[in-house]
């Protein structure tokens, strides 16, 4: 019995109990309900001025008073009312009920109950009860029971556990997640034990390591961080990262911490490893493959082309001429042939990368594309405008050269029938915004040139598929080519950071847009 209990029950056996002396406003200032039922009459002969509070009028009969009670609780107060009958003198009787409190509120209250005097036959005559309100108790115990729930769940979902270690006893305490982590079941784990049970876990090789780590923090109230293997109850070994905090406590502390199982990110991360150098040495072997066959391809080329002219001036005039439009087509395919390698060739070089950067002026290099394609622009009585300043990045001048060569060519070769093209060049910085769209470094300023045309254009969901290699929209007989120039500018462009993609509709024009960073760290 506690000493608030023991304190009114010694007034109430005293005999000298009053509600108008000394002793009863006392009682009334105890915060919790207070009264005396007669289990022979059945009536409430007493209660405190914290009742009324509650409840704002007294109940003559018990039978009132569980009026008041949740419908679901009745059967425990009535329990409680007879087992309070085989209690010894001084002991007493808990028990918790809802009590409607009005306007569809119920509270909790914790009651225990003393027998006060006792009837010849042994049953208790009249009752003491002491009724406290514990529904803010009950809410945050709910609340505390909600997260303890949460966080057992988070710690199986991610696969940690958290863990604390007393600084003077060097005791341990685990969470389930740490239980789960171990092997062990909740049974198995005593609730604390010595920090030498959880080292015995840590495999011989990182023991003594994590042990001083420990020893360390806890005598000179540090943080820590350790990757380590540890051997379960299983056996079965597990890669675990613990991350702990020193807590002082007085003259005290205690280190507070997480180790979280990373086995299968660590096996991943190595798988992950091994696989990226198996595609890096098998992509090296392709691309060694690629250049050396399509170099070697170009010496029987070169021969077939020649051999064909020999072989056709030194027949002419003695071969039909269905010979001569077969030896016409041969060196043709041949040239075909040719451009293909060598185009391949440019694909190769540009897969492989470059990393000699350096600042090019895009406007010298512009102005270098427009003198290699004079003849064809002015042939084709075309017409390129640059609206805005080009920029000053870091890139690789030949390789930016070959971009813009391809871009304009294109331009100007898939311009409508019988119509000149008209290509206008756009530079520009982007924006924020334009960023988060391409998912682009924030940091980086970055610089977008768009070509625009007045030619054929082409269907929007063919425009991914053109930037791959060897794709072609149109016959080589309307539009000759390899198919492989744009493929080229994606690469180069993606060796330079940036990114290339193009809009289009058919009969409408097509603008290709290159976004190229300023820097290249």
């Amino acid at each position: 019995m506690n000493g608030k209990a023991s304190f009114l029950k010694f007034f109430f056996d005293s005999g000298k109990f009053s509600d108008s002396t000394l002793t009863g406003h006392i009682v009334d200032l105890f915060p919790a309900i207070v009264y005396v039922y007669d289990a022979d009459s059945g009536r409430i002969r007493y209660v405190n001025k914290r009742f009324h509070e509650f409840f704002g009028s007294t109940p003559n009969h018990i039978a009132d008073a569980l009026q008041v009670v949740h419908p679901e609780d009745i059967a425990t107060v009535e329990a409680a009312l007879t087992n309070l009958h085989s209690l010894e003198e001084n002991d007493s009787h808990t028990y918790m009920n809802r009590v409607h409190m009005g306007d569809g509120v119920w509270k909790t209250f914790r009651t225990q109950a003393y027998v006060l005097q006792k009837r010849p036959d042994g049953k208790a005559s009249a009752i003491l009860f002491i009724s406290k309100d514990v529904s803010e108790e009950m809410r945050h115990q709910q609340e505390t029971d909600a997260f303890h729930e949460i966080l057992d769940d988070t710690e199986d979902l991610l696969q940690f556990g958290s863990w604390t270690i007393d600084a003077g006893t060097r005791a341990m305490t685990w969470s389930n997640g740490m239980v789960r982590l171990l092997g062990y079941s909740s049974h198995d784990v005593a609730e604390v034990f010595p920090l030498n049970t959880y080292l015995q876990h840590v495999t011989p090789e990182y023991r003594e390591r994590i042990s001083k780590i420990v020893d360390h923090c806890l005598g000179h109230n540090e943080n820590f961080e350790a990757e380590y293997v540890v051997r379960a109850k299983s056996g079965i070994h597990k890669i675990v990262f613990t991350k702990a905090k020193y807590i002082a406590e007085g003259e005290g502390g205690r280190l507070i911490g997480i180790t979280r199982d990373i086995t299968a990110l660590r096996n991943f991360e190595t798988e992950q490893a091994r696989n990226i150098r198996e595609l890096n040495r098998s992509n090296r072997e392709l691309e060694e493959f690629a250049y050396v066959a399509s170099h070697d391809l170009q010496e029987p080329i070169r021969k077939i082309s020649m051999f064909c002219d020999r072989l056709k001036g030194k027949l002419a005039g003695t071969v039909d001429p269905e010979a001569e439009i077969f030896l016409e087509r041969i060196k043709v395919a041949s040239s075909g042939m040719r451009e293909l390698v060598d185009n391949l060739l440019e694909y190769s070089r540009a897969n492989r990368g470059s990393h000699s950067f350096t600042s090019v002026d895009l406007g010298k290099v512009f102005s270098h594309v427009l003198s290699d394609l004079e003849l064809k622009i002015s042939e084709s009585k075309s017409t390129v405008n640059v609206i805005g300043a080009w920029p000053i990045i870091d890139g690789v001048e030949t390789e930016i050269r070959q971009v813009f060569t391809n871009l304009l060519g294109n331009a100007i070769k898939f311009r409508k029938q019988g119509q000149p093209a008209v290509v206008r060049i756009q530079c520009s910085s982007i924006t924020a915004n334009e960023k988060r769209k391409h998912n682009l470094d924030s940091g980086q300023s970055y610089f977008r040139m768009d070509f625009i045309d007045n030619g054929i254009g082409f269907e929007t969901h063919d425009a991914y598929k053109i930037f791959e290699i060897f794709q072609r929209l149109h016959s080589k007989t309307a539009y000759p080519g390899s198919g492989i120039g744009l493929s080229i500018c994606k690469k180069i462009v993606e060796n330079h950071k940036g990114i290339i993609f193009a809009n289009s509709s058919p009969g409408h024009g097509s603008t290709f847009t290159v976004i190229l960073p300023e820097n290249h760290f």
